[in-house]
């Protein structure tokens, strides 16, 4: 089966990096679904930079979950460096979407596999 959707996660001082969701409802980690031909983490860098995340190109993301819902795979990496910006001048503006830096409850109470994702941090020793 393959990937459907990728997803960036930075933490730092216990935050998180987060952009809202379409119609600044909600929120969730950067990223996306893939498309047709692309990989996972050319998915990554693409999605990030559509929704405001600009970040260098010497990451190597590491893999730190996956789960399926509803038929599809979604994954979840980890961003080892923090050298990321925020950009308002970006393709998902215009849909209400912006980045902003959210604690672990935001996170958890987000749903959609990202309750998890503090789980996992721990599981990989990445703190």
């Amino acid at each position: 089966m393959k990937t459907h959707a990728v997803f960036a996660v930075w933490m730092r001082n216990g935050n998180y990096v987060a952009v809202t969701r379409t119609g600044g409802v909600g929120i969730g980690f950067p990223g996306g679904k893939l498309e047709r031909g692309e990989g996972e983490i050319e998915a990554l860098y693409r999605e990030c930079e559509e929704e405001g995340v600009i970040f260098g190109k010497g990451y190597a993301p590491l893999l730190i979950q996956t789960l399926q819902m509803d038929g599809k795979i979604y994954k979840w990496f980890w961003m080892s460096k923090n050298d990321y910006k925020f950009t308002q001048d970006h393709k998902e503006a215009s849909r209400g979407i912006r980045a902003e830096i959210v604690d672990e409850k935001a996170i958890v109470i987000s749903g959609l596999g990202n309750q998890f994702i503090p789980a996992a941090i721990c599981r990989y020793n990445l703190i």
